[in-house]
């Protein structure tokens, strides 16, 4: 098994390289509110100019819906997800891991994938959570056979 103590409320931490090339490192849980968060950096970001077309990815997931969210906005965007070595992207995170343009995964990264389980109460939100994946990975599975 494969552990790593990360923050537990999701991080975006803007640098540039070497060669001033902007990197966005997105780390910790993902939660609910992280949607929001991540919409209003991207734009802030934008309107000074920054591009980013790079972002690390660090996190052992968290929900599913905010993990659709800023899924959904990479999918748009051409955007490149890296998963570096000692780097975690499992659960949630491996929506918007599939949604980059271009996927890197170190041979020392992880990727982490389950399928969603949830007790009866919470099958009809799950069941339009399942809907919504299976048609983003559709279009990942798409775009990247004509691409």
């Amino acid at each position: 098994m494969y552990f790593q103590i990360l923050p537990t409320a999701l991080t975006f931490d803007l640098f540039r390289l070497s060669n001033g090339i902007p990197v966005l490192v997105v780390e910790g849980g993902i939660r609910e509110e992280d949607p929001l968060i991540f919409l209003r950096s991207m734009d802030e970001w934008n309107k000074r100019g920054i591009k980013i077309e790079n972002i690390i990815l660090n996190s052992n997931g968290g929900d599913v819906n905010a993990a659709l969210a800023i899924s959904q906005y990479i999918l748009n965007k051409d955007i490149n997800i890296y998963v570096l070595e000692n780097h975690i992207c499992a659960s949630s995170c491996f929506m918007i891991l599939a949604a980059g343009n271009q996927k890197f995964l170190s041979d020392k990264g992880k990727i982490g994938v389950h399928r969603i389980s949830a007790n009866s109460s919470e099958n009809k939100k799950n069941n339009h959570i399942i809907r919504r994946y299976g048609s983003l990975l559709f279009f990942v599975k798409y775009s990247s056979r004509h691409n």
